[in-house]
Formats: C-alpha cells, structure tokens, sequence
C-alpha cells in the first residue's frame, strides 16, 4: 500500500510536469500510469477493503452478556448452585471470514493503595467461547481459535461466579496454568483483553471488575 500510493505521486508528479507542456500527452500519461497502478496492485487493494474487521460490543448488565445458570457436580451431574457468566459479543463487521480468531488476556491490573498496579510476569490466556460444550467431549478441550462469518454474533467468557465459590471473581481460560492466579478475591480489577485473527487488526479492550464477595442465588 505505501509503495503504491509513492507510485501514485510520482505519476502524478510526471503528468503534471507533462501537463505543462502539453495538455493532450498528459491527460494520455495519467491514463496510462492508471492503468498500471490499478493491474499491479488492484488485488491488494481488494484484499485490503474486504479485510475482516473485529469489533468487541459495549457490555450490558443483562443477558445473555450477564447470565444465570445452573451449575452442576462434574461427577455426579446434580446440581450444586448457580453460576453467573460474564460474556461479551464479538462480531466481525468486514467483508471475509476472520480465521482462527481467538481473545487473549494480555494483562491484568489491580487497584491497590491508591493506584493501578500491572500483575508482573502474567502470561497472556486464551479464553473460552460460550456453547463450546459440546466440541469438548470430541476433542478433550476447549476450543481456542475460531473462524468468525461476517456479521453474525459470537460470545466469548471473560469471567464467572458461583455460588459454590462465593468469594472469587473466575477468567473462564482454556488452559490454566498452575502457576498464575485465574481466580479473584475481592477487590477492583481491570483486565486486558485482546482479540486476535489472520489478517485482521487486533482489538484491545479493558474491563474494569469492582468484585465485592459473597455470590449467592439470588444475586
């Protein structure tokens, strides 16, 4: 893109200059310089236009962005308490498929003291897509990366709480490393999120969590 729009000035520059000296062998130089701009690089320009383009939707208090659901024993299947999901709605707005799109946890924060103090050595955490229950039974996993069609809506988790586990704030991750904290007790939190994809800008949004405790069923 920057080496045609040099292009474009040089030719414009040339055709001025021939311009001068005559009207007609100038008007014929620009069109001529048109045409090969437009040949060599009309593809990448194409490309460029259609482009997918990822957009992270402002966050409502209502679901399915926040939403109540029953929670479950992994074992037995009966039901233990509830669980309230935090999602958010992220849509691809451009004109092609946005491949192995993913949003990631880039950084965390904490208000403390008086201030915002940036989690040291935090690892970037992928996280999980909403209604990806039924893909972990074939793979074993959650899913990581997904191909997101134009306009249509997706909803990815940033966090959770139960009431089996009142006092935490949780990111739904899909690989938790024992060695970072994924779980939050109270407090105030601003996490990091970015959304990637191939050929596609990335999107960075921050999410500002005031977690005060006590999750309970009627929360």
């Amino acid at each position: 893109m920057v080496l045609a729009a040099a292009n474009v000035v040089l030719a414009l520059a040339v055709a001025f200059i021939l311009i001068i000296q005559s009207n007609w062998i100038g008007l014929a130089a620009i069109g001529t310089f048109s045409a090969v701009l437009w040949a060599v690089y009309h593809q990448g320009i194409l490309t460029w236009l259609e482009r997918p383009n990822l957009q992270i939707m402002p966050f409502k208090l209502t679901p399915p962005l926040f939403q109540k659901a029953p929670e479950f024993h992994p074992t037995t299947s009966q039901r233990v308490g509830s669980v309230f999901f935090v999602n958010f709605l992220l849509e691809n707005i451009g004109e092609t498929l946005a491949k192995s799109c993913q949003p990631v946890v880039m950084a965390v924060g904490r208000y403390d003291a008086g201030k915002w103090q940036k989690q040291k050595n935090w690892i970037p955490l992928g996280l999980e897509w909403v209604l990806d229950e039924l893909s972990r039974p074939a793979t074993g996993k959650p899913t990581e990366e997904r191909d997101l069609v134009p306009q249509k809506p997706y909803h990815f988790n940033l966090g959770c709480l139960s009431t089996t586990d009142p006092h935490a704030f949780r990111l739904l991750v899909t690989v938790a490393p024992s060695a970072q904290e994924t779980r939050f007790l109270r407090g105030q939190y601003c996490f990091e999120v970015t959304v990637f994809a191939e050929k596609a800008k990335p999107v960075t949004k921050y999410f500002h969590v005031k977690w005060l405790g006590e999750c309970t069923d009627s929360f």
